[in-house]
């Protein structure tokens, strides 16, 4: 992996790096400090895909083993939020991985895990691994975002080589990432931004969270990617309705229809729990088409569901 040097610094044998991302313009963005550590080869892709994009200053991290993790874990003091993302299911970050959304927790930052499952055909040593390591960094992570490898592959070209499919899953993961971050940040002044207290109600001890990704282009782009964005977020044993947090952000070209997102966000409340927190941001980009929008969408909470439940029967 190569970077442009006068974007890294260095701690003992690995490296940090600055790079430009979101937007500069945001005060939300600009005084709160905000790391996204990448473990193994699909976290160092992650990182290597969002240094490449253009804004403020995000601090980046990448682990090759279990052993880095205690070379850079000091560095995350101070820090506000902390994504940790690769794919479960290696030997790197079984280890590290826990003891860094632990250490990042209690030092005081919202820690978040994005993270994919092995697909459903590779090894069971793999999901064995995957389930144990999931396990472990739930004790430890405010909120743990899964994205199934399957689901990405049921929604797209069938004919795409192996290569080609993992990075469409990292590309999944780095959306994920740079979806959450751009509900904090402001590309103009006609964009809509949350604070970190926003972001905290929705995914602090949040537990398990899952997400949905959707675009399309034309007169139905945002009633189309919006539905798409939560078919794709829907997994089999919870549904948007036991979410107690809902997430959504949307990028499209200034001129779109604001009405649009409006009437995607009722179908967003139509299918929540009246209890339910939403909150959605947006951001402006003048190099996409006038009638394209591309929709993230993460629904989490459930955990905090299902105590307030018990609590309740006690």
């Amino acid at each position: 992996m190569s970077y442009d040097n006068d974007r890294l610094c260095y701690i003992n044998i690995r490296r940090v790096t600055m790079g430009p991302f979101i937007s500069n313009k945001s005060e939300e963005i600009q005084k709160n400090r905000i790391v996204v550590v990448g473990f193994g080869k699909s976290g160092s892709h992650v990182v290597e895909s969002m240094i490449k994009t253009q804004g403020t200053n995000i601090e980046f991290i990448t682990i090759n083993s279990d052993d880095d993790y205690k070379n850079i874990i000091n560095t995350l003091e101070g820090a506000d939020i902390v994504f940790i993302t690769g794919g479960l299911g290696g030997q790197t970050g079984y280890a590290a991985v826990p003891e860094i959304a632990k250490f990042a927790k209690h030092a005081g930052a919202l820690t978040i895990l994005v993270t994919t499952k092995p697909f459903v055909f590779e090894k069971k040593k793999r999901h064995v691994v995957a389930q144990e390591s999931l396990a472990k960094v739930k004790k430890e992570a405010d909120c743990v975002v899964i994205i199934s490898n399957d689901k990405i592959f049921s929604t797209i070209d069938r004919k795409l080589n192996n290569s080609e499919i993992f990075k469409i899953a990292d590309g999944v993961i780095t959306q994920t990432i740079t979806g959450i971050i751009g509900t904090l940040s402001a590309n103009s002044q006609n964009d809509i931004n949350i604070n970190i207290e926003d972001l905290q109600s929705i995914m602090s001890n949040s537990g398990m969270a899952f997400v949905g990704i959707g675009e399309s282009q034309g007169e139905e782009a945002a009633y189309e990617s919006i539905t798409s964005a939560i078919e794709f977020a829907k997994n089999c044993d919870t549904s948007i309705e036991d979410a107690s947090g809902i997430l959504v952000h949307f990028t499209m070209h200034p001129e779109f229809y604001f009405i649009k997102i409006m009437d995607a966000m009722h179908i967003v409340s139509s299918e929540a729990s009246d209890s339910a927190d939403i909150i959605f941001g947006t951001t402006a980009d003048e190099t996409l088409p006038v009638d394209f929008i591309r929709v993230t969408i993460l629904i989490a909470g459930f955990e905090k569901i299902s105590l307030v439940a018990a609590n309740n029967v006690q």
